[in-house]
C-alpha cells in the first residue's frame, strides 16, 4: 500500500488557492516509483509556462523516470521558457502512448492539449491525473493507495465555484470512487474541523460514499496551550 499525506495547514491562499496548484501538491505526495503522471505533468507545465513567462521551472525533488526518458540532452535545457513546451509535448506523447486509448479519447475529444485554450487545460487537469492514476493501477495489479488530506477546512466551500481547489479535489476523487475498477484500490481519509459537504455542494451521490466520524476534542492541557499560544 502506498501511503500519501497532504497537509493543507500551511496554504497561504486557502479557499482562493488555484485549482491547478492544489492538484500539483496532490500529485507530489502521490508520486512514487509505481505511480507516474506524464499526462497531468505535461499539461500542468503548459499552464506553468503561461503563468511564468521567461522564468525557469524547478524540477520536483522526486524526478519522474518518465521525465528522464524523454530523450532531451539535459533536464536543465527543458526548464527554461523556450524549452518547456517542447518538453511538455514529448512528455504528453509518452503518457498518451502508454494509456488506454479509449480513456484518453474521452478526455481529448479528438484534440491535442497543445490546441486547448487555458480554460480547457485547467478543466481537464483532474481528468488527466485520474487517467494517470488509473493507468498505474492497470500496470500494477497489486498497487493500493491510501491518501490522507488534513486541515481540509482550509479549502472547503459552502457553494460551488468554478475551478476551485475544493471542486477539483472532489472531481478527481469522484472519478476514482465512482469507477468500479479503482473503488477498492484507492482509500481517502479527509480530516478537518468541518463536516465534508461534497454531497450538498456538488453531487448528492457522495452521501453514499462519505463515512463521517467525530474525533475526540483536545485535552485540557492542549486546550490551554492552544489558547495561550494562538
Amino acid at each position: 500500500i502506498h501511503l500519501a499525506t497532504l497537509d493543507l495547514a500551511a496554504l497561504e491562499l486557502g479557499k482562493d488557492l488555484p485549482a491547478h496548484e492544489i492538484l500539483w501538491k496532490l500529485r507530489e505526495v502521490l508520486f512514487h516509483d509505481q505511480l507516474r503522471t506524464p499526462l497531468f505533468d505535461s499539461v500542468y507545465m503548459m499552464i506553468w509556462q503561461e503563468d511564468h513567462p521567461g522564468q525557469e521551472m524547478k524540477m520536483p525533488k522526486t524526478q519522474s523516470q518518465d521525465w528522464l526518458d524523454i530523450g532531451l540532452n539535459t533536464l536543465a535545457g527543458a526548464t527554461n521558457s523556450s524549452g518547456i513546451l517542447t518538453f511538455a509535448r514529448k512528455l504528453w506523447e509518452k503518457g498518451r502512448d502508454r494509456t488506454s486509448r479509449k480513456r484518453i479519447q474521452n478526455i481529448l475529444g479528438g484534440r491535442s492539449p497543445l490546441d486547448w485554450n487555458r480554460r480547457e487545460r485547467l478543466e481537464n487537469l483532474p481528468k488527466l491525473l485520474w487517467a494517470d492514476i488509473t493507468q498505474a493501477f492497470e500496470a500494477n495489479p497489486i498497487l493500493r493507495i491510501a491518501l490522507c488530506i488534513d486541515e481540509y477546512e482550509q479549502i472547503q466551500l459552502t457553494k460551488p465555484r468554478e475551478l476551485s481547489a475544493d471542486g477539483c479535489i472532489q472531481e478527481l476523487l469522484g472519478g476514482l470512487f465512482f469507477d468500479p475498477a479503482t473503488l477498492d484500490r484507492f482509500a481517502v481519509v479527509v480530516m478537518g474541523r468541518e463536516k465534508l459537504r461534497w454531497d450538498m455542494v456538488y453531487d448528492p451521490e457522495w452521501k453514499g460514499l462519505i463515512e463521517s466520524h467525530i474525533l475526540n476534542g483536545l485535552s485540557e492541557n492542549d486546550t490551554l496551550f492552544f489558547l495561550t499560544e494562538k
